[in-house]
């Protein structure tokens, strides 16, 4: 299965790597604010110099580094003309370092910054030998990497009242405290997607154009596949945007409110490559042979759902959440579920 158009908002698991990639966008984030970057940066580099340091601004930080593919892509990096600033971040004592991170990271180090660091951010009881060796194997770099541990960084944080008078901060701190390998936790009152989306406008502007397209288009679609003659598909109820499903129930063959078209938020956190499909009530299906792609999902929401999705073409996904040209958007949506309607037709009771 593709990625879902709505992939990094709506993580499909919660496996490690994808809470590490979120403690590190969440980490990206905060730092948006002049004030919070100026001090995680002296955390991260107490002996770079005050002039290095006000020179950092938010264009220079980036996360999930491609620019050097032949050395893999480090978690975030900090880089402008004064400061090259490797990051590998570790949230769990059992992950270990790839090849990439003992082997060719200590490349991006190329000695045409005045300030160039490789530092790698790791929870208590992480096991640094393999850190160490990186050390002992590239000697003439060896004073430029680190090892920095999540509790020292709480801590300075604590100190430096952080998160004093900015709750959105207090939370996001909270958040990360929560996902490091630590024996205490707190009670963080955001989930994983929305502190992906902190301090992030564009992406829930973009997320909320993105709904209210697909929305539109949905009904559109259901809209132009009206029967009216002899009433085998009918229109049902509109689902709108303040809802945890959006877009447009149908009915075939008068089955009552048999199928639904839209974006299901409910699966973000458990089957989000489901997320934008045709889904049906489970007993207006025939079960026995769905297509590999087809599945039955408890949504807990809704009851149990038969789900046939819509975004198993890449291509034309991408080109939805890009394209402005609504006649177009529409061509490609409707091309995708007339193929995701004629697929799932053929499992409808009678």
């Amino acid at each position: 299965m593709n990625k879902t158009i709505f992939h990094g908002i709506t993580p499909k698991t919660t496996a490690d790597r994808e809470f590490e990639n979120t403690t590190t966008e969440l980490l990206f984030n905060i730092m948006q604010k002049k004030y919070v970057r100026q001090l995680v940066v002296k955390f991260f580099c107490p002996d770079m110099t005050e002039d290095v340091i006000k020179n950092i601004s938010k264009e220079d930080l980036i996360t999930q580094d491609f620019s050097r593919q032949e050395y893999g892509h480090p978690d975030f990096v900090i880089r402008n003309n004064d400061c090259n600033i490797i990051i590998e971040n570790k949230i769990r004592y059992s992950t270990k370092l790839t090849d990439h991170e003992k082997n060719d990271y200590i490349n991006f180090l190329d000695g045409t910054r005045k300030y160039e660091r490789l530092i790698f951010l790791i929870p208590d009881g992480y096991d640094e030998s393999e850190i160490n060796k990186i050390k002992s194997k590239y000697t003439d770099k060896a004073n430029s990497l680190s090892i920095k541990f999540w509790s020292d960084f709480f801590g300075y944080v604590e100190d430096y009242e952080l998160a004093k008078d900015n709750p959105i901060i207090k939370q996001s701190i909270e958040f990360l405290f929560d996902s490091i390998d630590r024996q205490y936790i707190t009670d963080t009152k955001f989930t994983k997607d929305e502190a992906c989306m902190l301090l992030s406008p564009k992406l829930i502007i973009n997320t909320i154009s993105l709904s209210s397209k697909i929305y539109k288009l949905a009904l559109n679609w259901v809209e132009g596949k009206w029967d009216k003659d002899n009433k085998s598909f009918t229109p049902g109820n509109n689902c709108p945007l303040d809802n945890k499903f959006i877009g447009k129930f149908f009915n075939i063959n008068n089955l009552s409110l048999s199928g639904f078209i839209g974006i299901h938020f409910y699966l973000n956190e458990t089957d989000a490559n489901y997320m934008l499909s045709i889904s049906y009530a489970e007993n207006n299906i025939k079960t026995e042979n769905l297509p590999t792609t087809a599945k039955i999902i408890d949504t807990k929401e809704c009851g149990i759902r038969v789900f046939f999705p819509l975004d198993t073409d890449e291509n034309a996904t991408a080109k939805l959440a890009m394209e402005n040209n609504i006649d177009e958007q529409q061509k490609w949506f409707n091309d995708m579920a007339d193929k995701a309607f004629e697929q799932s037709k053929r499992f409808l009771k009678d």
